[in-house]
């Protein structure tokens, strides 16, 4: 390597490591949102992504998820067997979908959800069903993490209303905190820079530089198509890619249709990341990893590095 390369790869790993110390700092400053005191001592409320405070039962035992990310959380701080219920798409880890299942976004069932006599009901949004419960005295916390930073909030907020050590939430996302750090590391300097389109829904939606994927693109050393300054995730139209021609794709696949699919999608046979193989499908259990913002954010930071390192063996 030259010594322009050295000094590039220098400061490059030092950039790296300044954005993950302020990541770092987002844990002391979710601990404080959170109510944790200087001492680490028990604070009396919690105030939600409604910018609702949410004073907890004095014991938090019986506890419904009705967002795939926070029963993930909610387990990955040794609670699951406080949930008495999830919504339908909760499926990890696996003992979760042995419980009752009770519906999906805009489908819940409010007097099933009620029937379990939750201490408190866990959502990922606002709506109709949230005011039902409330009216109900069912309390309710709204957490929706969007950054990685929202990660470890949601995690220091979760431990904290359901009286666990904040030690233990800390423990979590500095794991995670380190396996993105050693992530960034191994991806070789001839494969930074490249322009990926990260598509998380068909329509298709796909993900900004200030979302969660757009933070993990941006920590493996790779570019977004889509401009800075947008929403966190934004539809684009399938023409745009003609227009952008990324140099990755990587695809979501709800349905498993494989490439097939992606070829077929109007006027993309002119795209050459689909001509020279530059495609990336994800579907299952695959998809999921990649789409939650919660402790499996490195998991789905793996596959990103894993499918960019695997297509350019090819060239």
């Amino acid at each position: 390597m030259t010594r322009s390369g050295m000094g590039l790869a220098g400061a490059g790993r030092r950039w790296l490591a300044g954005l993950l110390a302020l990541v770092g700092f987002a844990w002391m400053w979710a601990a404080q949102a959170a109510g944790v005191d200087a001492a680490g001592g028990p604070a009396r409320s919690v105030t939600d992504d409604r910018g609702r405070v949410l004073a907890p039962p004095a014991q938090v035992v019986r506890l419904v998820s009705l967002s795939p990310t926070l029963t993930e959380s909610v387990c990955v701080l040794g609670a699951c067997d406080r949930l008495v219920g999830v919504d339908r798409f909760s499926n990890w880890p696996e003992s979760v979908t042995k419980l009752p299942h009770l519906g999906s976004l805009g489908s819940f069932n409010v007097e099933a959800v009620a029937a379990l006599q939750p201490d408190l009901v866990l959502m990922a949004g606002d709506g109709p069903l949230v005011k039902q419960l409330e009216r109900l005295g069912v309390p309710v916390l709204v957490l929706s993490p969007q950054r990685h930073a929202d990660v470890a909030d949601t995690l220091a907020r979760l431990a904290r209303v359901l009286g666990l050590p904040p030690a233990r939430a800390q423990q979590v996302w500095d794991d995670i905190r380190r396996e993105l750090h050693d992530l960034a590391e191994s991806l070789p300097a001839r494969d930074r820079g490249l322009r990926s389109w990260v598509e998380i829904d068909p329509a298709p939606w796909l993900a900004g530089p200030d979302s969660f994927l757009g933070e993990t693109l941006t920590l493996l050393g790779l570019a977004n198509v889509v401009p800075a300054g947008s929403a966190p995730f934004v539809p684009m139209s399938r023409e745009w890619a003609l227009q952008v021609q990324p140099d990755v794709l990587m695809i979501s696949d709800p349905q498993q249709q494989g490439l097939a699919a992606v070829r077929a999608r109007p006027g993309w046979q002119r795209l050459k990341a689909l001509q020279q193989g530059r495609v990336c499908l994800f579907g299952g259990d695959a998809l999921d990893v990649l789409v939650r913002p919660g402790p499996r954010l490195a998991e789905g930071a793996q596959q990103m590095r894993d499918c960019v390192v695997r297509l350019l063996k090819r060239r």
